[in-house]
């Protein structure tokens, strides 16, 4: 039996087999590999003693061959068998066992097997975070809260440093492709969606996200231990009232299937504005009455409760009055009322 150890998940296992010809003159071993419990889509190829020629069939009977081997004990034919597991190979409680059978060309009930055993396939990992190294599946260990709070005004772009590191372990690990993606829930099932929001990843061509790559969805081939930056651009919605909205952003691997998930927070600042127009000039003649209809908005986010207050100068002779408008249709009617108390304006 020839044993290793461990393996990456996709990644390619040699086994150091050797051909004793135990007889009594020249001969040629042909040489079968039976794949046994190896995860179904490993490829199993044959190479000389150096790992790098093939071995071929050099008998013609359609079977790679040793070719000729002395019966010399002391010089056996070494074969390097190479297992290519498939990128999601996954470890299973039992040892991965593979067979090489070596039989005679000239007695083909002369043969003799040896076992390849792989007795673990580490499972590939990957970590998001803001920068630094915050652990796998990291959406837990955060207590549940935000790892980073980005604060801007409604309608504003919340920006968010993302670094993309392959945990697997190296040198075994292989180079692994991640998608990226935003979603509202912890388990990643559900893309994030709300009214007039957006999200957007870009590569990031500056230093931390001061400057903006190109527009991706993936994150493109990562070798193991290598870590990739990028920028997740959330747009908030005009007019979005105060408040905290999560987002979790996931990298996940349609090849391997490692994956891992964070949670970052977008918080809507308050802000306070009012928007009074317009100023007005009017001419009337003596006794008569002057009406300047005025629209106060607010243009923040937040209800605000108003009070109204009027200076006059210049004024001998003359009296001012506010009304409310109640009916809003900007004229001045018997029904609309004295302003008397402060006004809510949602």
């Amino acid at each position: 039996t020839v044993t290793v150890a461990s393996a990456a998940q996709g990644a390619t296992v040699t086994f150091e087999n050797y051909v004793f010809n135990n007889g009594n003159g020249v001969d040629q071993f042909n040489i079968t590999i039976d794949a046994g419990n190896f995860p179904v889509g490993t490829s199993f190829q044959l190479y000389k003693s150096d790992g790098v020629t093939p071995l071929i069939d050099t008998n013609g009977d359609g079977i790679p061959d040793t070719g000729d081997v002395a019966a010399d004990p002391n010089q056996p034919y070494k074969i390097v068998v190479k297992a290519q597991l498939p990128k999601n190979a996954v470890d299973q409680a039992a040892d991965f066992s593979s067979t090489m059978k070596a039989a005679s060309v000239f007695d083909s009930n002369q043969f003799n097997i040896v076992t390849n055993v792989l007795k673990d396939i580490r499972a590939s990992t990957v970590d998001i975070t803001n920068g630094g190294l915050i652990g796998v599946g990291s959406a837990s260990t955060n207590g549940g809260a935000p790892f980073t709070i980005k604060t801007v005004a409604a309608g504003a772009v919340a920006t968010f440093v993302l670094e993309v590191k392959n945990t697997s372990l190296v040198p075994v690990a292989v180079a692994d492709t991640y998608s990226l993606g935003a979603f509202n829930d912890a388990a990643g099932t559900v893309t994030f969606a709300k009214a007039g929001w957006s999200v957007a990843f870009f590569e990031d061509a500056g230093t931390a996200c001061s400057a903006l790559g190109a527009q991706v969805s993936d994150t493109g081939n990562i070798n193991g231990g290598d870590t990739k930056k990028y920028c997740a651009r959330v747009t908030t919605a005009a007019g979005e009232v105060p408040g905290n909205t999560d987002v979790y952003f996931q990298v996940k691997s349609s090849l391997t299937g490692a994956s891992d998930i964070k949670l970052d927070r977008v918080t809507i600042a308050a802000s306070n504005k009012l928007s009074l127009t317009p100023n007005g000039v009017q001419q009337v003649f003596p006794g008569g009455i002057a009406v300047y209809p005025h629209t106060l908005k607010n243009v923040g986010n937040v209800s605000e409760t108003v009070s109204l207050s009027k200076t006059d100068s210049n004024t001998a002779g003359f009296s001012s009055t506010i009304y409310v408008d109640a009916n809003n249709n900007g004229a001045l009617d018997s029904s609309d009322p004295l302003y008397s108390s402060a006004l809510t304006i949602p």
